[in-house]
């Protein structure tokens, strides 16, 4: 709920803040640039973090086969650090590429809009994520924290749900 409620405030900043405004620009930049430099920190301080806990308990983890493979899902054996490492590093990946698109639609087109945006949805990706919960807010690894954790496709599951309808048509032809 609260997700929703905070993807409204950068489409009311957006309507109601005039960005012709040399102030109002210079100040959307610095809270833009404080904000990703806090982020950064944050993961830095998260990669501290794992690699000072250094949990050494090996986890099962199912690596899925590629889209439209028929392969069976391949099985290996990681530590505990190893997992959040590679979890962090998604994380980053994730925040590099929505900077780099919106600093190339910034400077390509003085786009405003990405620069807004990016203030709220970078902030809810690392603050939002397990790895977060876990190791700086202290919370139990139980429930969905508890590894290995699902991972969240969304074009997937949409792609899935058309493929389950698909069956369900199928199997009501048959009988």
């Amino acid at each position: 709920m609260w997700k929703a409620a905070m993807m409204l405030m950068p489409i009311l900043i957006i309507r109601e803040v005039d960005f012709k405004d040399e102030t109002n620009y210079k100040t959307l930049v610095i809270f833009f640039l404080s904000i990703q430099v806090s982020l950064i920190c944050t993961l830095c301080f998260l990669f501290l973090k794992i690699h000072k806990k250094a949990d050494q308990k090996t986890i099962k983890v199912e690596t899925p086969p590629p889209y439209g493979s028929n392969d069976p899902p391949s099985v290996e054996h990681v530590t505990v650090q190893g997992y959040d490492k590679k979890a962090l590093r998604a994380v980053a990946t994730k925040l590099v590429i929505a900077l780099s698109v919106c600093a190339f639609l910034h400077f390509k087109w003085s786009l405003i809009p990405p620069l807004v945006m990016q203030c709220f949805i970078n902030p809810s990706t690392v603050f939002g994520s397990q790895l977060f919960k876990i190791h700086a807010l202290g919370q139990a690894e139980k429930g969905p924290l508890e590894r290995p954790w699902k991972e969240v496709k969304p074009f997937e599951n949409l792609l899935g749900a058309g493929k389950e309808q698909e069956k369900k048509k199928k199997e009501k032809k048959k009988q």
